[in-house]
């Protein structure tokens, strides 16, 4: 469905096509349509699946890329070491964060039971925290490689 092509539990505060806000009522609602059937399969087994594997290739490559450029970097001799394993502690929370975010996601559309108004909120705490973690490991990376360029 429109709701899911948009992936409005990841990425709106609404619920497409009208525009409703995100709270229990609404996605109880949402789940218990039987028009959405086909919509809620789709966003489990396809789209979270998905999810998953796309959450792992992107945080596994920032960790690497940055573990990989912090230990090109020859750092002053007058900064303190720091272990090439630091540059992966934002992608490991990303990637968690983002575990989380999916697995409340099919918790919530497997077992509508579990749709509550602390539920829907740690899922929405959740989708917050993993934007703000990746762009924080984009943001690592990006300096890393800007401190290579100047540390030669």
């Amino acid at each position: 469905g429109v709701a899911v092509s948009q992936r409005f539990l990841e990425r709106g505060d609404t619920i497409p096509p009208g525009g409703i806000p995100i709270d229990a009522a609404s996605l109880n609602k949402w789940v218990h349509d039987d028009t959405n059937s086909f919509a809620i399969h789709g966003y489990i087994y396809r789209v979270i699946l998905l999810d998953f594997l796309f959450l792992l290739c992107l945080g596994c490559f920032l960790g690497s890329a940055s573990s990989s450029l912090a230990l090109q970097i020859n750092w002053p001799a007058s900064w303190p070491y720091v272990s090439s394993n630091v540059w992966w502690i934002a992608p490991t929370l990303y990637m968690a964060s983002d575990a989380i975010e999916d697995s409340m996601i099919a918790a919530l559309l497997l077992l509508p039971s579990l749709i509550m108004d602390g539920s829907v909120r740690f899922m929405r705490v959740a989708t917050h925290a993993k934007i703000v973690i990746s762009f924080f490991s984009f943001a690592q990376l990006l300096a890393l490689w800007a401190l290579g360029s100047f540390f030669k």
